[in-house]
This record gives structure tokens, sequence and C-alpha cells, in this order.
């Protein structure tokens, strides 16, 4: 997967960052942080062997009496970097050196704590050591002298969707987003999206989910040049569910041309409504059990029953809705 300037543009929105380490950093102090005080800093370090990518940014964020920083990298290879734990290691002295420089240090005379965090996008799951330790060799009574320095990976395409299932949380919308290849699944994830991002406040997050997005949208086979004028995340709505109803009668009337020179034009409709409602129960009742675990037979029967308004309802809550009572609630 290639370098993608727009995941640079919306993690340098305070938004993300802070949706990020409460989402997905499990750490209890996570809570003591004063999100507000989220600033992005300019560094562009540059060593013998490694170099400062655009993609990789440092954010500080206030802890108690001090600050936190957060040494962010993006990797969008599709190769795994078996070295990451290395270049990491030596961005975190570069910032450490640079810290000292400017006399940041804590009340106590000590670095400041730095959280180390990989974002990866690639197809292939990552294999790479997070832990600088593992890439050394060593010899017996050596083992405690060596660096101990481990980075936190957030692997996209390997986080389940009970880990996704966030609601609110703008980075789990990115990564269902970034795993979604249905026209249908981005469309119900863009309802919500529009959503959480109502207001002024959030018109640049708007604007950065805007770039990221149509990219994507034209792999799922949306016109290019249909997306060029488009400037809000509400006429990409709009757009895609026009265009699905597009596809629907495209793909309804190749199948019924199919079907009169078979003799079977009213058989064929009656079989795409019955199959668009059996995919429909189907992705249900999978995205049910994964949230929620196994099903009563009495929600089963309930889902088998019910026509497509109502299981395009069910789809649409499900991400937000708490427990099965809530989707269910005669059950």
């Amino acid at each position: 997967m290639t370098h993608d300037p727009a995941y640079k543009l919306l993690f340098s929105k305070p938004r993300m960052v802070a949706d990020l380490l409460r989402g997905f950093v499990p750490q209890p102090w996570v809570e003591q942080l004063d999100f507000d005080s989220l600033e992005k800093l300019n560094v562009h370090y540059v060593s013998d062997t490694l170099r400062w990518r655009e993609s990789d940014v440092v954010w500080r964020v206030r802890f108690r009496e001090g600050w936190l920083y957060v040494l962010l990298l993006i990797e969008f290879q599709s190769r795994v970097d078996p070295f990451m734990a290395l270049r990491l290691w030596v961005y975190l002295g570069l910032l450490y050196q640079d810290l000292l420089a400017q006399k940041q240090v804590t009340p106590s005379s000590k670095l400041p704590p730095v959280l180390p965090l990989v974002i990866y996008n690639g197809d292939q799951a990552w294999t790479a050591p997070t832990q600088v330790a593992e890439m050394l060799e060593t010899l017996p009574g050596l083992a405690c002298y060596q660096p101990r320095f481990e980075y936190l990976l957030l692997d996209e395409g390997r986080l389940t969707d009970s880990e996704l299932a966030l609601p609110g949380n703008l980075v789990a919308a990115l990564f269902r987003l970034e795993n979604s290849r249905e026209p249908a699944d981005i469309l119900n994830l863009l309802r919500l999206l529009i959503g959480w991002l109502k207001g002024p406040d959030y018109a640049e997050v708007n604007d950065a989910f805007l770039a990221w997005l149509k990219p994507l949208l034209v792999r799922t086979r949306f016109p290019e040049d249909q997306l060029q004028a488009i400037d809000d995340l509400y006429e990409v709505q709009t757009m895609l569910a026009e265009r699905m109803q597009t596809w629907i009668q495209e793909w309804k009337q190749q199948g019924l041309e199919e079907g009169r020179k078979k003799g079977l034009e009213q058989g064929l409709e009656q079989g795409l409504e019955q199959g668009e409602l059996r995919s429909l129960r189907r992705t249900l009742k999978k995205q049910l059990s994964q949230r929620f675990g196994a099903l009563p037979e009495r929600i089963e029967y309930q889902v088998e029953q019910a026509e497509k308004p109502q299981l395009e309802q069910w789809l649409e809550q499900i991400l937000e809705a708490p427990s099965l009572t809530v989707l269910f609630p005669d059950t």
C-alpha cells in the first residue's frame, strides 16, 4: 500500500489523535490526559541511516504537571519493515536529545514520557518484532544490559469488529472504512460518520476525511470524474446512495435479460429480491454474533422474518447499540 498524504492530514487533527489514544491505548492513565492541550510538533529528524518521513508525526498532550509525547508512525508499505523497532528507537533518542536541548524536562529533572505508536494498514499481517531486544543476539549474563524498548502496534487489518465497535470514535470509523469493500458497508459507516462530525468545529476533520475517502470510492467502482466536484461528506453520501440504486437497477436489468433468454423473467426478478434479502439477513446475523456473541433462537427468527427496511435499520443501528435488548426490545 503506497503512502497516502490524506492519512497524514487526518492525523494532523487533534480530534483524531484524541480518539486514537482513547480508543486504542488500553492504559488507565489515558483518562488523565488533557486532550484540549494536544499540540502537534514540527520535527524533521535526520540520522546517519534513517530519515524522518512525511507520515511520521510527534504530538504532545498535558499529563499531570508535565507533558506526554506521542511518537506516531503511519506505515503504508505493503512489506513489513523488520527493523521498525530500531527506527523508532533512533527517533526516540533524537527526540530526547531535542527535548534536552530545549530544557524540556519534568519537575524532577527527568525526561518526559513518550508513547511510540505504529499504525500499519498493509494487507500482510505485521510480523516484525515490536521490541528492540528481540532483534539482538545476546550472551549469557548480557541480557540485562540490552536496551528495553517496545512500541505499540495497531495492525488495522487484524483488529476485530468488537475492537472497532466504538461509538463516536473517528479512528475506529476510519479503520472500518479502510477495510470495507462493499458500497453498502461504506454507505452505512458514512452515515454514522456524518452524524458524529456535525457542527463547525469539525469542518477541518470533514475535509480530511473527504480527501481520504475519494480514492477509496474510486476503488469501489465510483466514477472518479463525479468525485472531483464534491466538497462535502453529505454530498458523498447522497451520490453514493444514488449510485447504488443505479447499480442495483443495472444488476436487475442484466438478470432480466438473461432470464428472458430462458423464459424465466418473473422467477429471476423474485430470485434477485430474495437473494438481496438473504444477503442482508446473513450480514446482520454475522455482525450481531461478532458484537454480542451467540444469538438466541427468538432473535434469529425475527431476523429471518424481517423485510428489507427493518434489516437496513438494524444494520445502521448495530454499531451504536449497547446490547441486543436495545435493538430487539420485544425480546
